[in-house]
Formats: C-alpha cells, structure tokens, sequence
C-alpha cells in the first residue's frame, strides 16, 4: 500500500531504484538526435567506462555523481565535463530540486 502512495505521488519504488542507471540512462539516450546524440553517446561511453555498464539508481548520490566528475576531468577538457554532467543529471531535473535542497532521486518508470 505504501508503495502505491509514493508511486502516486511521484516518488520511486523500491523495484525501480533497484534498477540500472545506465540501462535507463541508454534508453534516455536513444531517443536524441543530432547534436545531441553525439554529447550522450559520449557520456554513455564514460558512464560505462567509470562504473563497468552497472549502477544502481540506489548508488547514485552526491558522492558517486563526485567520483564520476573527477573521473571525467582526467578524460576529457573541461567544457565536455559540464556537457556530461548535464546529461547524467538530465533523468533526475524535474525532481532535482526538492525543498531548496538537490537530491538525486530516480522518479520515473526507466522500461
């Protein structure tokens, strides 16, 4: 019953936290284009470079998104990191903000 209530009220159940980010993250990327496609594409490659094509959307946080820039910033000048960050944070931005507060929650169905 819980689980329904924060479903209805837009917050994620714990089967869809328990689910990969990056297969979630592909899907999202699959559906750009141009441009566009090229910068995602680009940050897929890394994603699955740093975290080895798994993360769970219970692991991102504060710190792992951290790891993730600082890795990053040994790859790539630092106009592509803040290209890359902008697309691993785009899944979360309508619920990036919460209370004045960021948080990193996943909030809808990836499949």
């Amino acid at each position: 019953m819980m689980e329904l209530a924060n479903e209805a009220h837009g917050f994620p159940t714990k089967e869809k936290l328990n689910q990969n980010f990056i297969a979630y993250f592909e899907k999202q990327m699959n559906k750009r284009g141009g441009n566009s496609k090229t910068a995602w594409l680009n940050t897929f490659k890394h994603l699955n470079d740093f975290c080895g094509g798994t993360a769970l959307f219970t692991e991102i946080d504060r710190e792992w998104l951290e790891e993730f820039i600082e890795y990053v910033h040994t790859k790539v000048s630092p106009s592509s990191v803040s290209t890359y960050f902008a697309k691993v944070k785009c899944p979360y931005i309508h619920r990036f903000e919460y209370n004045k507060q960021l948080i990193y929650i996943y909030t809808s169905n990836p499949t």
